[in-house]
């Protein structure tokens, strides 16, 4: 069995000003479509996106010695009907890294008012 971890930390005030300064060309770059319709309508969107780059970031630490990612649009942060936080990998990224069905990746995510943060535990067979 192996065991990978990461863990990130955010600013939800730079993430605030990205949002300001550089609008939507800055989220297109990170979020896939769905991940910004999540977070668009929410009043502290700059907390839910923090939190999202945050798991991203957490994910490529915990994969780091496996591979160099290309692209934080690869990885998207969902949510299962109950509201626990899950990350979903594209098809190509899944083959790039070899990961099967059989591997777990668990998502902590917590952000308030400055900070945004998220665990990632990837555990494969």
């Amino acid at each position: 069995m192996r065991v990978l971890h990461g863990i990130d930390i955010a600013s939800v005030v730079r993430f605030k000003t990205a949002l300001i300064q550089k609008g939507k060309r800055f989220l297109d770059r990170i979020f896939t479509e769905s991940e910004q319709a999540y977070c668009q309508p929410k009043r502290m969107r700059e907390e839910h996106y923090a939190a999202r780059f945050a798991a991203k970031e957490a994910f490529c630490k915990a994969v780091s010695p496996l591979k160099k990612l290309t692209s934080l649009k690869e990885i998207e942060v969902c949510k299962e009907p109950s509201g626990k936080p899950f990350i979903r990998l594209s098809p190509a990224l899944m083959k790039k890294l070899r990961f099967d069905r059989s591997t777990r990746i668990e998502l902590s995510m917590a952000h308030e008012r400055e900070m945004a943060m998220a665990s990632v535990v990837i555990v494969q067979p």
